[in-house]
C-alpha cells in the first residue's frame, strides 16, 4: 500500500489554507503531522479522504486517484477519527459494529459480528462491549472511536488529535496502541498531533507544517532546535534520554523570567 499526496491546495472562501502539499507514506508507517494552530493540519487530514475537496491536486492510493473512487470504496480503504465525537447512548459493541457499514449489504453478517469481536479484543475493550458510550471515560471513549475505524479494515488510518484532552496515562496508552496497530496490521497511519515529545516517542516519520505548506518532512533527524524555532517561534533544547534512544524537546522560553520572579 502506498499513499501519495500531490500538489494539494484548499481554500476557505478566498483564504488559501493549503498550498501545494506533497508527500508520500508507505505501508506500516506512523506519520505525525505537526505545526502551530492554524497551520492547516486538520484541513489536510480532511482533504486526504475527500471530506473536503481540494481545489487543486490529487491523492493517490496505490497509483489510483481517490477522487475517482466511490464513497463506499474510500470508506473501506480509509478509516477516519475526527478530533471531536459525540458520546451517544449506544452500546460500545454497536458503535464499533458501525465501522462495518461499508461492507453491510442487507443485514449484519456473522463475519461483521466476528470482526467486531476481534477488534474489541485487540484494543482490550471486551469488558466494555455492553456499556453505553456516554458512560465511558475519555480514554475509553477514544479507544472505541479508534476501534470503529479499525473495524473498517482500512489501509489508511487518519486520526485528528486522538490524544487531546486525555490524561498522561491515557495519552501514552492510546499513542502506543496506535503504533502497535500500525505495525501489526501493516497499515499506514497519519496522526495530527500537538505534543512534540509524544510524537517523537511513537512516530516513524514527521510532516511539519507552516503557513499551509510542508516546511519539513522526514524522520526524527528533522526535529532540530533550529526547526522548532522556525516553526513554533520558540527556543528549545533537544536531549536524548539515556538508554531509551528517545529525543525530548525542552522549551526554554521564559525560563530566566520564571527564575527571577
Amino acid at each position: 500500500m502506498h499513499l501519495r499526496v500531490e500538489g494539494i491546495e484548499f481554500s476557505y472562501n478566498s483564504v488559501k489554507v493549503l498550498k501545494g502539499i506533497e508527500f508520500e507514506i508507505k505501508r506500516g508507517e506512523l506519520v505525525s503531522i505537526l505545526g502551530t494552530n492554524g497551520a492547516g493540519k486538520t484541513t489536510l487530514l480532511k482533504t486526504i479522504n475527500l471530506i473536503l475537496r481540494p481545489s487543486k491536486g490529487v491523492v493517490y492510493l496505490d497509483g489510483k486517484r481517490l477522487d475517482r473512487m466511490s464513497g463506499k470504496e474510500i470508506a473501506k480503504r480509509m478509516g477516519y477519527v475526527p478530533q471531536y465525537s459525540q458520546k451517544t447512548p449506544i452500546k460500545v459493541f454497536d458503535a464499533v459494529l458501525l465501522g462495518r457499514k461499508p461492507y453491510i449489504k442487507w443485514e449484519v453478517s456473522g463475519e461483521d459480528i466476528k470482526r467486531t469481536e476481534e477488534v474489541l479484543k485487540l484494543l482490550g475493550l471486551e469488558k466494555l462491549a455492553m456499556r453505553n458510550l456516554d458512560q465511558l471515560s475519555g480514554g475509553e471513549f477514544q479507544k472505541v472511536m479508534i476501534a470503529r475505524a479499525i473495524a473498517q479494515d482500512p489501509e489508511i488510518l487518519l486520526l485528528d488529535e486522538p490524544m487531546a484532552n486525555l490524561d498522561l496515562k491515557n495519552q501514552m496508552e492510546v499513542a502506543e496502541l496506535i503504533r502497535t496497530i500500525t505495525e501489526r496490521k501493516g497499515i499506514s497511519t497519519i496522526v495530527v498531533m500537538h505534543d512534540l515529545n509524544l510524537a517523537l516517542r511513537v512516530s516513524h516519520r514527521f510532516i511539519l507544517m507552516k503557513g499551509g505548506k510542508v516546511f519539513r518532512a522526514g524522520g526524527p533527524e528533522i526535529i532540530t532546535e533550529d526547526v522548532i524555532k522556525m516553526v513554533y517561534g520558540i527556543d528549545a533544547i533537544i536531549e536524548k534520554i539515556p538508554g531509551l534512544n528517545i529525543k525530548v524537546v525542552i522549551p526554554i522560553n521564559g525560563v530566566k523570567t520564571w527564575k527571577n520572579s
